[in-house]
């Protein structure tokens, strides 16, 4: 197996300049050899604070951000230039200041329009000097709705909460489904795809969220569903669905409203398991890392439907695991933000007796390797007690979460000590990532755990008082509020929009 050491990654990493939100493209430097930078909160509507902020510019220049309704992928000379100048929406005169740095507020105070959830807009700053121009990477913003929570029961409970006030939206009500497996949302948070994998019956339902609850339709017929997917540019939603005959297949729904064949299967990839049930779709929607049954063997498939091995396997991918083990499996999958990496929550025991250990393994599709945390031992050491620093996890790893627009991944745990916590992978880190569990609740099993898309905050929901979501600071572990969720029983699914 390949070894691809924290070192080589983190090197790789950063020269793709990620900041703290959707960038795409490079920036040039200025005068000091540094490339400006300009990152986004959240963008959603009613948010009266919203700023675009840039920093890295040289003390006290002047220059221009500019906004517009589609990117480009051009240059002007050896400047590239990130938005297109077509379709420009405002240009905007900055004054940055000694530390080079400038805000341009753009409060979002027009109140909530359910129909402009989703809408991007792409900005870009272009900084002139004697020697010729800084430019920042491109910014992707994506006008959403208001933050909100959604906690699901298996029991077909749902519950609605706003974390700007930490209580209840609505009164808890029931999901048309029951037996809720997994719950996802478009990126602007209008629509929310639930899955149920019911015994008798099933399937998917895709909710409208404007209206608290939301309101439900189903999509495509009643069968077992688990665990679903949503490649959003190209309107597919992929699902891991019951044959009915002892296998399980990958079937892609239609989710395009204006679609002839809207709420429809229109593909599929038969029999990847009979045991499947949970995969990761790579943020581009190209491909799907897949777990086919109970074990350490993880399957890769092509899901570009313009490549010439689409529907394909590409590989089978073995996740390191530690020589003793007399039993190893992997719970969840997830692709971290940049579609880069694919996270797998590695449990196992050495012995009859021993406690489960648990690790985070973290394979690289561009090296086609896992990652070694530490370079000086012949293995590949995950993230974990073996890795340098070491984490401890406590017992069984669950779920794996990255947040939308952050590094930091929400990690939760079942067994004698339920647990949770953040994982932060930020490529700036200085051994590259850092865990931080959560301090100051006892739990009775937080199955699942989710971060607010900027990683700030993690809710854990959990069973503990009848019913509870404890909202921690995602960088400290330290318990900001509870909301009770009365007659909370086996929360099972959460997002946060």
């Amino acid at each position: 197996m390949m070894k691809l050491t924290l070192t080589c990654f983190l090197a790789l990493t950063l020269s793709m300049g990620l900041t703290a939100q959707t960038n795409y493209g490079t920036g040039t430097p200025g005068p000091g050899g540094v490339v400006p930078t300009l990152t986004s909160a959240q963008a959603w509507m009613g948010n009266t604070t919203f700023s675009l902020d840039m920093a890295g510019a040289p003390a006290g220049a002047a220059g221009w951000l500019v906004v517009s309704f589609a990117p480009a992928a051009a240059t002007s000379g050896s400047i590239p230039i990130w938005v297109d100048f077509n379709q420009v929406n405002s240009v905007t005169p900055v004054a940055f200041s000694g530390s080079g740095t400038a805000s341009v507020p753009a409060p979002l105070n027009f109140g909530v329009l359910p129909y402009l959830a989703g809408i991007k807009f792409y900005g870009q700053v272009f900084i002139p000097y004697s020697g010729g121009v800084a430019v920042s990477s491109g910014l992707e913003i994506t006008l959403t709705m208001p933050p909100e929570i959604l906690v699901t029961s298996c029991c077909g409970s749902q519950y609605v909460i706003d974390p700007q006030t930490a209580t209840l939206a609505v009164p808890p009500s029931p999901v048309p489904n029951g037996a809720i497996y997994d719950t996802i949302a478009e990126e602007g948070g209008r629509y929310v795809y639930v899955s149920s994998d019911a015994n008798m019956g099933g399937g998917i339902l895709r909710g409208d969220a404007s209206t608290q609850p939301p309101t439900y339709m189903p999509l495509g017929p009643s069968r077992r569903t688990f665990f679903v997917r949503l490649d959003e540019t190209r309107h597919r939603l992929w699902a891991i669905v019951d044959d009915g005959n002892g296998d399980r297949d990958l079937v892609v729904y239609d989710v395009d409203p204006i679609s002839p064949t809207f709420g429809n299967a229109i593909d599929s990839i038969l029999g990847v398991g009979s045991l499947a049930e949970r995969f990761a779709l790579s943020p581009d929607g190209n491909r799907i890392v897949l777990q086919p049954g109970i074990g350490t063997t993880l399957v890769l498939y092509d899901t570009d439907p313009a490549s010439p091995t689409y529907k394909q396997l590409l590989s089978n991918i073995a996740v390191p695991t530690n020589p003793q083990a007399l039993i190893a499996f992997v719970l969840d999958l997830a692709f971290t933000r940049d579609g880069e990496t694919v996270l797998a929550p590695l449990n196992y025991i050495v012995g009859p007796g021993m406690p489960i250990s648990c690790e985070i393994a973290r394979y690289s599709l561009a090296a086609d390797a896992f990652i070694d945390h530490d370079p000086n031992t012949p293995m590949i050491d995950n993230i974990g007690p073996s890795a340098s620093p070491p984490v401890v996890f406590e017992s069984v790893v669950s779920r794996v979460i990255p947040s939308r627009y952050s590094d930091r991944v929400a990690i939760s745990g079942l067994g004698v000590t339920p647990w949770a916590g953040t994982l932060d992978l930020s490529p700036s880190l200085p051994q590259g990532y850092s865990w931080t569990p959560v301090q100051g609740v006892t739990m009775n099993g937080p199955y699942t755990a989710v971060l607010d898309p900027e990683g700030k905050t993690l809710a854990v929901p959990d069973t503990s008082g009848g019913g509870s979501l404890y909202l921690f600071d995602a960088a400290s572990g330290v318990l900001l509020n509870t909301v009770g969720l009365p007659s909370g029983n086996f929360l099972y699914s959460i997002l946060w929009r």
